[in-house]
């Protein structure tokens, strides 16, 4: 009998606490990750601990969502489509956020560096992996939302930018509907991460859950599509 090919996934931000964990999970579950971030040195420290607990081998590439272009894009999936045939998965979980500021104390190239990251690196990724996504029976395209950010002061570019992530996830969902390919808008709930303590100072880290449970909630729901069927469902609420 011919050996089933692994499932494949791209995680962005690969090297940040969400990411890294739930590259983790989906190695130690048989993917192909493929582990993208700017942070080669978090990306081998994340790999390493992969291959120490018994994980699939990663693919670690290193990548500058703030200066990625059409072209750079265009090179990976070219390579990509050479490397796994077909993508299961794309998780868009890299970030940029600058702090809590007001509106007229955000230095605009660091306005413009947030949409980069936040929005239009997902866009285009998403674009140019779209081929890669159809060759797959069952694949899940999945923006993370924050709405805890939604309607409050100081939360500036990051809060703009992740409000038009759901929209373009809706965007996404609407057209694609036809395809095999299922468009998530997902918001993980708070969970301990460097980025979180970075915002809430003097938050007592042990009352939001570590990074691994919220990754293991999405991947168990990545490979359960029908409980994905909601779209901007919260990983943390009740319907879950």
């Amino acid at each position: 009998m011919p050996v089933e090919s692994p499932k494949t996934m791209i995680v962005t931000g690969a090297a940040g606490g969400f990411g890294s964990a739930l590259s983790k999970v989906a190695a130690l579950n048989g993917w192909q990750v493929v582990m993208l971030d700017k942070n080669k040195r978090g990306l081998e420290k994340h790999y390493d601990a992969i291959i120490a607990a018994g994980g699939m081998e990663p693919y670690l590439l290193v990548m500058d969502l703030a200066s990625a272009g059409p072209f750079e894009f265009q090179q990976l999936a070219d390579s990509l489509k050479g490397q796994l045939g077909q993508l299961d998965a794309l998780v868009h979980s890299a970030v940029a956020f600058d702090g809590l500021q007001p509106l007229d104390l955000i230095e605009p190239d660091e306005w413009l560096n947030q949409l980069q990251v936040n929005l239009n690196a997902p866009w285009l990724l998403s674009l140019k992996m779209l081929p890669l996504l159809r060759n797959s029976p069952s694949a899940s395209l999945v923006f993370l939302v924050d709405r805890q950010a939604k309607l409050k002061p100081l939360w500036g570019a990051y809060a703009v930018s992740k409000a038009a992530v759901e929209a373009l996830a809706a965007e996404f969902r609407a057209e694609l509907r036809s395809t095999p390919i299922c468009v998530h808008a997902v918001d993980p709930g708070p969970m301990r991460t460097a980025l979180r303590s970075s915002i809430f100072h003097s938050e007592n880290p042990t009352r939001t859950p570590p990074a691994e449970i919220r990754a293991r909630e999405l991947f168990d729901l990545l490979q359960r599509p029908e409980k994905l069927r909601e779209f901007a469902l919260s990983l943390n609420s009740p319907d879950t």
